[in-house]
């Protein structure tokens, strides 16, 4: 696996007035608060300049907590600053006082909230005791890149923690957009002294900085007329200006001297025109590492499932669209996550949905809410009813184990930004009301906006056939059991249909794969080629997730000593039955 990938942004080339005011900052920070914010137009170089300051805070041996948010989680509480204490939050929890640690560990979905919800000034003096004792250590950098899409109860425990520091050795170093400069994000204007505050416009590169780049960046020398017509067009934007030389290159286009690049001319379409031309499991990839807050290779190989995950992934830092820095991979600039969530597909979108639902799961919190007594259900990953000769579990290994935090990460890379998920659910069954509510209140923890349409069973049954949207009658989420002998096999198993032509059982799943896979299970010749295709159908079912195994559970009946030849089956049966 490479380990990088090229920069989008320029690097240090032509930022030496920049680097050495993030330098004296640095020099700053053992005597006390003191806060550096970039601000500037997307791609003139802040992400870059971020970076590098904390690469020089390290190499002084200061601890570095960073997290890097995006529009797509502006709304998820606490997504930031889970993300600025990952790694750092079970060194620091047993030093924190009992209601301090009680309400970060529910905040940062490590424990659930019995009662109310944790409260925030605890939460915020669990964040302020955590930044004192990290610094009683050493200095501590809090680094931020573009902090206008912090959330706003993250937003709320910084400013809380940062008006507190006193003459804590930490430092705060934060990228903003230009016209936040005047008004700093989380009161740093009010917490800190003027001589503490340093604010610094990041400006447009010199021509001869953007050749530099250029040659750098993309190893090739433009004639100076292509040159001066890509800095002019770019206005010294960096990462412009290396979107617009890739475009040349990449096809091949020869430009006439004094006329116009004959390339798109902002920098949004540049984007979108570069990302069209990536192949869809790199896309993928990029939209898992936009949403996880420290993606590894690792992470991202298992987010995305299947034996190519890691070749898809070197594809993309082939790509230059993803680099790597301290074992964690990021994309080579924040403007690539932004069109990509902008342009990503309704049913990319919705597939994403699906394994976060799935990822959410814990099967004994489901079976015991619905069966009670654990003589009477097991848990299965099985499509295809454990304990029968199609019984396999390939595939379900990444979902085996309830991870809120990895499907909070998968929200963001949805787009969610708060719209309503319509549950239909009955109590008329009890069972499946119990199940209902237990996806209902797991989907809430994670920031999910559940509304739950709660009916009797007929009423459920008919609106579970509409296709209309939620807002208009449709729905998103319902909950149901089947017969094993329904189930057991890929023939008769009605709930892994995945045909496209939505005629298929409800939530008309469309995945190509899974039937092709479904039909290579029909026609194999013989019983170890019919056991390959169901076991590769099978990891395919759990990459498409038409629906979501829960669980494995019998009916326990009873039957007086003098009553003989019932047949075990689901439903019962009443013949074959006997009496004394």
């Amino acid at each position: 696996m490479p380990p990088g990938g090229g920069s989008e942004e320029a690097g240090p080339v032509g930022r030496q007035m920049e680097l050495a005011v993030a330098s004296r900052v640095l020099d700053s920070v053992p005597s006390g608060p003191v806060a550096l914010i970039l601000g500037g137009a997307a791609g003139i170089g802040k992400s870059t300049l971020w970076q590098e300051a904390l690469s020089q805070g390290r190499a002084r041996g200061y601890r570095v907590l960073s997290c890097e948010p995006n529009e797509s989680e502006a709304k998820l509480s606490f997504a930031a600053l889970g993300d600025l204490l990952d790694g750092v939050v079970d060194e620091i929890l047993e030093g924190l006082p009992a209601p301090q640690r009680s309400a970060l560990e529910v905040a940062l979905l490590r424990a659930e909230a019995i009662g109310s919800p944790p409260d925030q000034r605890a939460i915020s003096a669990a964040f302020h005791g955590t930044l004192v004792a990290l610094a009683a250590t050493g200095p501590c950098l809090v680094a931020i890149d573009d902090a206008q899409w912090l959330d706003a109860p993250s937003a709320r425990v910084m400013e809380f923690a940062v008006r507190r520091l006193d003459d804590v050795p930490i430092g705060l170093i934060l990228t903003v957009r230009s016209q936040e400069l005047d008004s700093p994000p989380l009161g740093l204007g009010r917490a800190l002294p003027e001589d503490r505050l340093h604010r610094l416009v990041v400006g447009p590169m010199t021509p001869q900085s953007t050749h530099d780049m250029l040659r750098s960046q993309l190893a090739s020398d433009f004639p100076r007329s292509v040159l001066l017509r890509i800095h002019e067009t770019s206005a010294g934007n960096p990462f412009f200006a290396l979107e617009l030389g890739r475009a040349l290159l990449r096809r091949g286009i020869e430009h006439e001297p004094g006329g116009p690049l004959p390339v798109p001319s902002n920098l949004r379409d540049l984007v979108r025109d570069r990302l069209s031309e990536l192949a869809l499991p790199v896309r993928q990839v990029l939209l898992i590492v936009s949403a996880a807050s420290q993606p590894t290779v690792r992470l991202v190989a298992q987010a995305i499932g299947g034996p190519a995950a890691e070749d898809d992934i070197e594809a993309a830092f082939n790509a230059g669209v993803i680099e790597g820095s301290g074992g964690l991979i990021r994309l080579t600039h924040p403007l690539l996550a932004t069109v990509l969530h902008s342009e990503s597909s309704g049913q990319a979108r919705r597939d994403i949905h699906r394994r976060l639902a799935a990822l959410a799961v814990d099967q004994e919190e489901y079976l015991s809410a619905a069966f009670g007594d654990e003589r009477w259900w097991r848990q299965c990953y099985s499509f295809f009813v454990c304990g029968s000769p199609n019984e396999t579990e390939a595939g379900s290994e990444r979902y085996q184990k309830q991870d809120l935090a990895r499907a909070k990460g998968l929200l963001g890379e949805a787009g969610y930004k708060g719209e309503k998920v319509v549950l239909i659910n009955t109590h008329e069954i009890a069972s499946i009301g119990a199940l209902g509510d237990v996806t209902a209140n797991n989907l809430r923890k994670l920031g999910m906006n559940v509304e739950i349409a709660d009916s009797d069973w007929g009423t459920l049954v008919a609106r579970r056939a509409k296709k209309d949207p939620p807002g208009q009658g449709g729905w998103n989420i319902f909950h149901t059991t089947s017969g094993g002998a329904s189930v057991h096999s890929p023939v008769t198993n009605f709930t892994i249909d995945s045909g496209c032509a939505r005629s298929n059982w409800f939530g008309w799943p469309c995945d190509e794969r899974s039937e092709a896979l479904r039909r290579a299970y029909l026609l194999a010749p013989d019983d170890t080629a019919r056991r390959a295709a169901l076991v590769a159908l099978h990891e395919r079912l759990w990459e498409a997730l038409p629906t979501i195994p829960i669980g494995q559970y019998v009916t326990p009946y009873a039957a007086r000593r003098n009553v003989h030849g019932i047949l075990k089956s689901n439903p019962i049966v009443f013949w074959n039955i006997d009496k004394d």
